[in-house]
C-alpha cells in the first residue's frame, strides 16, 4: 500500500485531482469531510468547538452552524488556529485508523489523502508521498465563490503555494485545460502505480 497527501492551496484542484485518481482506481479520503463529520458527532470535539467558539456556532439539533463559526474565524487569525487545533488532533487519529484497516485488508494499493493542511497539521510524515496541485492565485480564485478578500483571508491560514511545491515530491499544474489537468493526473498515478509494484 502506499500513502498519498494531495494538497494544495484553496481553488488549486485538489478535489478535482482526487475525483481523477479515484476514478482510475485509487482510495480517496478526504480530511475536509472527516473534520465536518467529526464536527457534527465527535462528543469530544463538540465540547472543544463550543468553548473555543461559543455554544452559539451549534444548531438545536446538535449540528455545527458553519456559516457561524466561518464568520468567526475568518476574522479572528487566533480562533481559527484554535480550532484547527482542537479539530485536527482527531482527524489525524481517524486518517490513522483508516490507514492500519487498509493496510490490514490488503486490497487498495494506493490510497489519496486530500488535505489542504498537510504540512500546516505536521502531517507530512503518515505519508509516502505528497503531491502539491498548484494553481496561480488569479485561476484559483476564479474557481472559488469568494471575494478577493476573503479570497486571500483564508490563503493567510496556509504556508505559502510556492513553499508547498519545494516540500512536495510531485507538483501537478492546474492553469490549464482541463484536459491538460487530468492528463497530468494520469500520468502521475501511472508513476505511483509502477512503485507499488
Amino acid at each position: 500500500m502506499i500513502f498519498i497527501g494531495v494538497t494544495g492551496g484553496i481553488g488549486s484542484g485538489k478535489s478535482e485531482a482526487c475525483r481523477i485518481f479515484q476514478l482510475l482506481g485509487g482510495r480517496v479520503l478526504d480530511t475536509d469531510s472527516i473534520a465536518k463529520n467529526l464536527s457534527d458527532t465527535d462528543k469530544a470535539v463538540k465540547a472543544r468547538i463550543r468553548h473555543i467558539a461559543g455554544a452559539d456556532v451549534y444548531l438545536p439539533d446538535g449540528a455545527l452552524n458553519r456559516k457561524a463559526l466561518a464568520k468567526k474565524i475568518f476574522s479572528d487569525d487566533n480562533l481559527l488556529k484554535r480550532i484547527n487545533e482542537a479539530v485536527h488532533p482527531s482527524v489525524i487519529q481517524y486518517i490513522e485508523r483508516e490507514k492500519e484497516k487498509i493496510a490490514k485488508a490488503g486490497k487498495v494499493t494506493l490510497t489519496f489523502v486530500e488535505s489542504a493542511l498537510v504540512y500546516e497539521s505536521r502531517i507530512e510524515k503518515l505519508f509516502d508521498y505528497i503531491i502539491d496541485i498548484h494553481a496561480n492565485e488569479n485561476t484559483a480564485l476564479q474557481r472559488t465563490s469568494l471575494s478577493k478578500d476573503e479570497f486571500l483571508q483564508r490563503s493567510k491560514a496556509q504556508i505559502a503555494p510556492e513553499k508547498k511545491m519545494v516540500k512536495a515530491d510531485f507538483v501537478i499544474h492546474n492553469d490549464g485545460s482541463r484536459e491538460e489537468f487530468e492528463s497530468r493526473c494520469k500520468f502521475v498515478y501511472s508513476i505511483l502505480s509502477r512503485l507499488d509494484r
